[in-house]
Parts: structure tokens; C-alpha cells; sequence
């Protein structure tokens, strides 16, 4: 069990998963890319398009050759991958991971609605 206390009062208990569950609001997307085929406002134009039918994504930040970006959590995964897998077929991307929010973010959230 984990507890999230803020400013001495208690803003959520339950299990790791129980909390990204509930508090988390979005899908966390990396993406990785060739930098000698794409540069990053390319990429970002493709995802923008690629991903308008399914959801409005917002990119957090970027580095190299990574984009983190999310979608709303209520976006269907299966239709995400669905995405993600062709435009790595394409060669668009090399590759990507898809996970929930991390309890640092989900805490974050909770201290700044506080």
C-alpha cells in the first residue's frame, strides 16, 4: 500500500496500481526515430496526423532521437498500437514504448491541485 500526504493530509492511499489507475489521466508514449532520416518538427507533424483521428497528442518533450508524448488514457490501446506498429513498419519510427504514468507524476498532479 502506498499513501500520498500533502500539506499533512492524506490525498490518496492504495496499491501502486490502484493509483495510476485512478489518478493518472493519460497514456505515456516514447518514440524513437532516425535522426539522419527525420528531423524532430517532421516527426512531429507526422504524429500530429497520424494520431489526429485517434487522439489530440501532446508532446511533453524531446531529445535526440526521442519524443515523449500522451494521449488521454481513454484512448484504446489496441488502436494505439495499431498506430504505432505501421509507422514503424514505414521505417517512420525504430521504435517506442507505451506505459502508464509514474507515482512521481501522479504525486506531482495530487501536490498541484492541492
Amino acid at each position: 500500500m502506498k499513501a500520498i500526504i500533502v500539506d499533512g493530509k492524506l490525498k490518496a492511499i492504495g496499491t501502486q496500481q490502484k493509483l495510476k489507475s485512478q489518478f493518472s489521466n493519460a497514456v505515456e508514449v516514447t518514440l524513437h526515430f532516425d535522426l539522419e532520416m527525420f528531423n524532430f518538427y517532421d516527426i512531429k507533424i507526422l504524429l500530429r496526423n497520424r494520431f489526429k483521428p485517434l487522439c489530440q497528442i501532446e508532446i511533453q518533450q524531446h531529445g535526440m532521437n526521442t519524443i515523449r508524448c500522451s494521449c488521454p488514457k481513454t484512448v484504446k490501446l489496441f488502436s494505439l498500437f495499431l498506430v504505432l506498429e505501421k509507422l514503424k513498419k514505414e521505417g517512420k519510427i525504430t521504435g517506442f514504448t507505451v506505459s502508464q504514468a509514474t507515482l512521481e507524476q501522479i504525486f506531482m498532479q495530487l501536490t498541484r491541485n492541492a
